[in-house]
């Protein structure tokens, strides 16, 4: 028992590398591409809709990535979008024009499909009473990628322009190709409680989607997922242009950002939401979260900017492992790789209308793309009062329970 603990220990640990690896090549650009983009020309709706490109092709993706993890194995998946994640980066080095530049978003983001697969996995590997904290851990990779990415790729950027940035990011996502390849097993036929896509379909999810409170669950995802994308879309101009910041400026806010959550996450969400529950985490958590996006525009300065980010990051550290954990308990085990599709897929559904949404609002007044996401934000946290309600899958997530064998 012992070893094959250690085993599932070794190979979650391999998963939380290459979602590190995924966020780090990803935060890698982030400084460079809203500046690039409008010295290329690209302005308001233009710049969001090259920007909400990602995201679109990774709504579309990800369900099917989920599903086809299902049915093939979740190993040949993130092989997969690891490959494609680097050949959208090469693209995006040589990339003369706005349309290059759009070409590699999409193919960006039909690699980043793969997330579903690497939640689906942890969900494979984990006991019901460790998986918020197995999810968590996730969140650290995600958030541990905005700490080195945006630093690194502001001064990169300034360095060596999109020609470094996109070589990099090419070879991050090379050598996360490789790891996976040749270190990552498939969980076993027992793990994934014979989760195959012959035995997922429509009318399960269906089946899966009635359960009290699972609605909600998936419209506060949608709605961090949103306003959040409303910051990233917009932040690194309203930096620029508001408060002086320079591209390794903005990415160090933005890495601060990654910081915060990193902790909350690793350190706070395992030992709180044994003590308090998953529902009071996400609940209280998107409380931080909405009236710190809606302040963000009114800082007078710099420090008055990571003043405001420290309780939304601190809240989305809470809020976001805590929504997913509940939703993956939600389902059936043989549905755990398309219900992980969905809500990622909804999630990228979010990150199409954040750049849209904010980068039109920005484009009339610097302020509106904030309070658009902080009111958004506000409505499902309001629902989420009364309606997210799962005794049941409480009382596991407090009892205590053996590790899931690999």
């Amino acid at each position: 028992m012992r070893r094959r603990f250690s085993a599932l220990r070794t190979q979650q640990a391999i998963i939380f590398l290459t979602v590190f690896g995924d966020m780090l090549g990803f935060g890698l650009i982030i400084p460079d591409v809203q500046v690039r983009l409008k010295d290329y020309g690209a302005e308001g709706l233009l710049l969001g809709v090259v920007l909400a490109a990602f995201s679109l092709a990774q709504f579309v993706g990800a369900p099917i990535a989920g599903r086809l993890s299902d049915r093939v194995g979740r190993k040949p998946v993130l092989v997969a979008g690891a490959l494609l994640y680097s050949a959208s980066y090469l693209i995006y080095a040589f990339a003369p024009s706005v349309s290059m530049i759009l070409v590699s978003r999409v193919v960006g983001g039909l690699g980043a499909s793969k997330l579903s697969a690497a939640f689906a996995y942890v969900a494979d590997t984990s006991a019901p009473s460790e998986r918020a904290k197995a999810i968590g851990l996730l969140g650290v990779a995600l958030g541990m990628g905005f700490i080195f990415g945006p630093p690194i790729g502001g001064l990169l950027a300034d360095a060596g322009g999109n020609l470094l940035l996109g070589l990099v990011s090419m070879a991050v996502s090379g050598l996360n190709a490789l790891l996976i390849l040749t270190l990552l097993a498939e969980p076993s036929r027992e793990a994934k409680a014979d989760s195959q896509a012959s035995v997922f379909g429509y009318r399960q999810l269906v089946a899966a989607l009635t359960i009290s409170g699972l609605g909600v669950l998936l419209l506060m995802f949608f709605a961090y997922s949103f306003g959040f994308s409303n910051l990233q879309a917009t932040f690194i101009l309203l930096g620029k242009e508001h408060f002086g910041m320079s591209k390794s400026g903005t990415g160090f806010v933005l890495g601060y950002v990654g910081v915060l959550t990193a902790f909350v996450q690793g350190l706070l969400v395992g030992p709180l939401s044994r003590r308090f529950g998953e529902r009071a985490l996400a609940r209280y958590g998107m409380m931080l979260v909405a009236p710190s996006l809606a302040l963000l525009p009114f800082a007078t300065n710099t420090a008055a900017v990571y003043l405001i980010l420290a309780p939304m990051s601190i809240g989305a550290g809470l809020a976001v492992p805590a929504v997913l954990a509940l939703i993956s308990r939600s389902a059936p085990g043989h549905v755990q790789g398309g219900l992980f599709g969905i809500t990622q897929g909804l999630g990228a559904l979010a990150r199409v209308f954040g750049p849209l949404v904010g980068q039109t609002a920005y484009a009339f007044n610097f302020k509106l793309p904030y309070l658009i996401a902080g009111g958004v934000v506000l409505v499902p946290l309001a629902l989420a009062w009364f309606a997210i309600s799962n005794p049941k899958a409480e009382q596991e997530s407090a009892a205590p329970g053996p590790p899931a064998s690999n």
